[in-house]
């Protein structure tokens, strides 16, 4: 049943007002803590997901054709199709852009932090920074009119411009954790939300600032996050707990509206009166043709955590979420095509032979195949549904992946197509390597190590004296060999072609995830919490360098003797050029985590990891 809710605007004193904002205001970002990126000329890119891999954190449409998306590290999006075909726009900055809002059809404006304003004369096509006095994380921007508009953002900050964002002047205004939304009634009139049971409102544009209880009578206290207004009088806030709040007299009064869902929204956009869709990171999305008297699910099919919505009147909708994730509509949200394409399976290895075809495995037997240097993958068929851990090429034609439940599968056509090979086990193998055409090992679940001598056609079991996960194995030649051991951590040698593995005597090695040695001395592992081991005798001796993160690496690779890469599960990326003696952090691309590395014939490099994502740095690295 709908409840009519009274407005009840209480006028505190300043102090007061900001004490009690302090104490309602919870935290809603999850990047509001993200470190800024460390700058690097490596030339890092997206080759999937596409247009590229992104969290994206806000959308805007300046008419039903033209819209903007932002994200991290500067990213802007830009279509001029309604949403059909996106392209990545240069922002020149490295920061998180979190909210971008239309003044006019021409006219653009972007924020983020640290107390970073962009502006756009061309529709988007170009940015300029527009100077500012704060660092602080700038998180709304509204504007009532082509000149006049506000930002908000932390503790307290208030921008505000008359000439359409040319120039902007502070003010002291709600301070607080995080301000979530900003939303014009009129000229002077705005509300404000900071994830609290109650509004903020202004009358006089932003000069001061009052609490409005209204929303919170006669509800179970929501946090409100966000809203939008179809017109000066008809809008919607949403909120925690699937709460729907809708306005009809520009706030005076508060109707609560049933959403079926006891889930969070964290995003509410409307056409008109009529038309809205709602959601939140967990799902559902819902969407409204009768201005929030029923609510339902829309038809939009995405496992991505959504974080954003833009409707046109026209007709015209966006939604944005993880993973680059862009949901459009063209018939007022009723029903959703993802036009972010590419596969989205977790990828949790990759290889290339000499003649330049790249092979890339993970979750649910996903198997792709590049022939152009990793710029664009294609799925083959792997007769099989389990976890693919890891591939290797013995030449250019034969390769070999393993993974779960002792799935062993071959290629004698360079990956067009793969056919199985007898394990004798249904442990879950993690790694396997050649030393040369005939002479391969395999390691994996409870110490298990499988042996051939016939270029992989059968395999025999080996006993390792280990009951450890080993999730790696490096082959200087037939008779050297390194298997990593993750649970117990420490690495297993062989000096005997396998027929004797002991543990390496060094006690103080970390737990290891990745090793590639860059040639028969210098070699590198890497691990948790940032750990790299090098070693410039052959693996007698390791020693610890400094790696300057703490993030979990999971893998390693090598160009030459002098450049290479290793990746997290973060998503970091370092970078060194002397052999691994000293490492850089590299471009930050909010992936949501790398698990491994390997370079082509060329000197590109690719990385792969979660949702899909597959990177390139194409050419040598620069120091």
């Amino acid at each position: 049943m709908r409840t009519p809710l009274r407005a009840r605007i209480l006028r505190l004193p300043l102090p007061l007002l900001l004490i009690l904002a302090t104490l309602l205001a919870t935290a809603c970002s999850d990047d509001a803590s993200a470190p800024l990126p460390v700058a690097d000329d490596a030339a890092w890119a997206w080759a999937n997901p596409r247009p590229a891999g992104y969290s994206l954190a806000a959308v805007a449409f300046a008419d039903d054709a033209v819209g903007l998306a932002v994200g991290p590290l500067g990213v802007i999006y830009r279509t001029a199709d309604g949403g059909a075909t996106w392209s990545l726009v240069p922002s020149g900055v490295g920061a998180q852009l979190n909210a971008v809002v239309w003044p006019s059809p021409g006219t653009a404006v972007a924020v983020g932090y640290p107390g970073t304003i962009l502006r756009s004369e061309d529709a988007g096509l170009s940015w300029t920074v527009v100077p500012t006095f704060t660092n602080g994380r700038l998180q709304c921007v509204a504007f009532a009119d082509p000149r006049h508009g506000m930002i908000l953002g932390s503790e307290g900050t208030v921008l505000r411009t008359a000439d359409g964002g040319v120039t902007w002047t502070g003010t002291a205004g709600p301070r607080g954790p995080f301000v979530s939304d900003l939303a014009y009634l009129d000229a002077q009139t705005a509300i404000a939300l900071t994830g609290s049971p109650f509004l903020l409102r202004t009358t006089d544009a932003g000069a001061t600032w009052n609490l409005d209880l209204s929303p919170a009578e006669g509800i179970d206290s929501p946090g409100l996050l966000a809203a939008a207004f179809a017109d000066p009088l008809t809008g919607t806030v949403v909120g925690t707990g699937g709460a729907i709040l809708r306005t009809a007299d520009g706030g005076a009064t508060w109707t609560a509206q049933a959403s079926g869902t006891t889930r969070d929204l964290d995003f509410v956009a409307c056409a008109d009166a009529a038309s809205a869709v709602a959601g939140g990171r967990e799902g559902p999305l819902l969407r409204t043709d009768d201005g929030g008297v029923t609510w339902h699910e829309a038809d939009a099919e995405t496992d991505q955590p959504l974080r954003g919505a833009a409707l046109t009147p026209g007709g015209t909708g966006v939604i944005i979420g993880a993973s680059g994730t862009l949901l459009c509509s063209t018939d007022h949200g009723a029903t959703w095509v993802d036009r972010t394409t590419g596969p989205r399976m977790k990828l949790h290895d990759l290889a290339f032979t000499a003649g330049g075809v790249g092979i890339a495995v993970g979750a649910g037997g996903t198997v792709l195949r590049t022939t152009d240097d990793g710029v664009t993958w294609a799925a083959r068929t792997s007769g099989t549904t389990a976890y693919l851990d890891d591939v290797t090429f013995i030449d250019d034609r034969q390769g070999f992946i393993v993974g779960m439940e002792g799935v062993i599968l071959a290629t004698a056509d360079a990956g067009l197509t793969w056919s199985p090979r007898a394990s004798g086990t249904d442990l879950s193998l993690e790694a396997v390597a050649f030393a040369n055409a005939l002479e391969g090992f395999i390691v994996g679940e409870a110490g298990v190590i499988l042996h051939s001598t016939d270029g992989g056609s059968t395999w025999t079991n080996q006993d390792s004296g280990s009951s450890d996960w080993l999730v790696r194995v490096e082959l200087l030649d037939a008779q050297r060999a390194f298997a990593i051991g993750f649970s117990g951590g420490g690495i297993l040698v062989t000096t005997d072609g396998g027929r004797h593995w002991q543990p390496h005597p060094d006690a103080t090695l970390p737990r290891l995830r990745g090793i590639d040695f860059v040639d028969g001395d210098v070699g590198l592992a890497v691990g948790s919490e940032g750990a790299i081991a090098r070693t410039a005798d052959g693996g007698a001796t390791w020693r610890r360098v400094a790696s300057g993160t703490l993030e979990d690496l999971a893998d390693v690779a090598f160009r030459d003797a002098e450049f290479g890469v290793a990746a997290g599960r973060a998503g970091t990326l370092l970078h060194t050029w002397d052999g691994g003696r000293t490492w850089r952090l590299g471009a930050d691309m909010r992936a949501p985590g790398i698990w491994s590395v390997a370079f082509t014939p060329d000197g590109t490099a690719c990385a792969v990891g979660a949702n899909g994502a597959i990177l390139r740095r194409a050419g040598p690295g620069r120091r």
